[in-house]
């Protein structure tokens, strides 16, 4: 009897090894897909269409790197110490790496200083961060926002076919750095070019309805997105035949462009951004002596002349291989 129960016993003990061994090999194989590198994404508004191609970029990264990108949900921030605060949560979640464009530039080093001592930063569009030695630790992806900020103006004397004399501009957020530097850069061109600044708006959640009350200009330049696409909406409403030109990336650019309510935009490369900020990191976390080095990204001037070039269209609608 009792070697008929050792039968019966030794098939269920090869049972229960097999099971213990699946059960932990699909343990070891979720633990693995769980633990590679998180890269945390703060930007504002982060459901907006407006990071189209950013986020392509980094889902693009996520692929050929085996990431896991996670944009954090926001809206509005109040303060640029509000969006530190949730990039200090993340990093306390476990994201290996954090990619933030700051809403402002004032007291962003000494908030990222803690931030980064324990984990990778990357910044995009801004050069607020001026000493990026924190043990190789923060870098910034961005361009040159001075030279793009006159670029705007070249293209738009270009496009006008005329000098104009006057100009409005829609600066957007001026505690941002790059933003500064973009309106300092294009404010240069148009003095050397002899046009004068009749008004210059910050950023404004009313843009549209302001325009109203302004004096209507020979052309109207938006330095960033958000403003740019106020500025489309005032023209259409209001039937001004004032040119309009920007600094955008939002994927309805290309429409307002085929129909002429925006002359030109200058479109920097923010898929590039996403994608080599993401891969910098993950590199950095591979081989720790790899610095993380600031990255200064390419733009590109789209009119409705070139816009359905084949490398224009890659750039407008970029796609995931």
């Amino acid at each position: 009897m009792e070697n008929r129960d050792n039968i019966y016993l030794i098939p269920l003990a090869v049972i229960l090894i097999l099971l213990a061994v699946w059960s932990a090999t699909e343990f070891f194989e979720l633990t693995q897909s769980d633990h590679r590198p998180v890269i945390a994404v703060l930007v504002e508004d982060s459901e907006s269409g407006r990071w189209t191609q950013l986020r392509l970029g980094l889902e693009q990264a996520q692929q050929d790197y085996n990431l896991r990108i996670r944009f954090v949900q926001t809206g509005r921030y109040e303060s640029v110490e509000d969006q530190l605060v949730q990039a200090g949560a993340a990093a306390k979640e476990g994201a290996d790496g954090i990619f933030l464009i700051p809403v402002g530039s004032e007291g962003t080093q000494e908030g990222l200083s803690d931030l980064a001592f324990s984990r990778m930063v990357v910044l995009g569009e801004t050069d607020a961060v001026k000493d990026t030695s924190e043990g190789n630790r923060i870098a910034v992806a961005c361009p040159d926002n001075r030279a793009m900020g006159a670029d705007l103006v070249r293209m738009a004397l270009r496009e006008e076919g005329k000098t104009p004399r006057t100009a409005g501009i829609l600066s957007g957020n001026q505690d941002q750095a790059g933003l500064r530097d973009r309106l300092e850069g294009a404010r240069d061109f148009l003095e050397a070019q002899g046009v004068s600044v009749i008004w210059d708006r910050p950023r404004s959640g009313s843009l549209a309805d302001e325009l109203n009350g302004l004096e209507e200009p020979d052309m109207i330049l938006a330095l960033e997105d958000e403003a740019l696409l106020a500025a489309a909406d005032w023209k259409q409403a209001a039937g001004a035949g004032t040119g309009l030109y920007g600094i955008g990336c939002s994927n309805t650019l290309a429409w307002l462009l085929d129909r002429g309510i925006i002359g030109g935009v200058i479109v920097p490369d923010e898929f590039g951004m996403g994608y080599r900020s993401a891969a910098m990191i993950a590199d950095r976390l591979e081989i720790r002596s790899v610095p993380l080095q600031d990255i200064t990204l390419s733009y590109t001037e789209v009119t409705p002349a070139n816009m359905y070039e084949e490398s224009i269209e890659r750039l407008l609608f970029p796609e995931i291989e």
